[in-house]
């Protein structure tokens, strides 16, 4: 075998690996909900509305008209980029139960939580 054939077979082995090892995912995506910091956050805040896995079935949603947002099922209201989850977290959302969080979570914490709710967002709801 020639150098040019064993570089390039011993490269595909190595990304092959790291595909592998990755969980099939390539740089730091998170793989599992303990990943996120804002975890915690989410749970504490808002979790009692929009339930553990932000299925809107959380206990203090149960009698909220409207209902709080599942957010695998229905995406999201005002846009699904970070900066606009970040918006609404901020700002809350009117006629709603979502109260604006600027005033109880500092920016950071803001940031957290919104990629936590992207992360349940892009979990199937079966």
């Amino acid at each position: 075998m020639n150098i040019k054939l064993i570089s390039v077979l011993t490269g595909s082995l190595l990304s092959l690996s790291m595909i592998i090892n990755c969980g099939g995912k390539l740089g730091n995506n998170p793989k599992s909900s303990k990943d996120f910091p804002g975890k915690s956050i989410y749970e504490a805040n808002c979790s009692p509305c929009h339930g553990m896995k932000g299925e809107g079935d959380g206990p203090a949603g149960a009698n909220l008209n409207p209902k709080p947002r599942n957010y695998a099922k229905d995406g999201f209201k005002y846009g699904s980029s970070i900066e606009e989850v970040k918006r609404t977290v901020v700002e809350g959302i009117d006629g709603t139960a979502m109260p604006p969080w600027s005033n109880v979570l500092s920016d950071e914490q803001i940031v957290q939580v919104a990629e936590y709710v992207k992360f349940l967002a892009s979990q199937s709801v079966e």
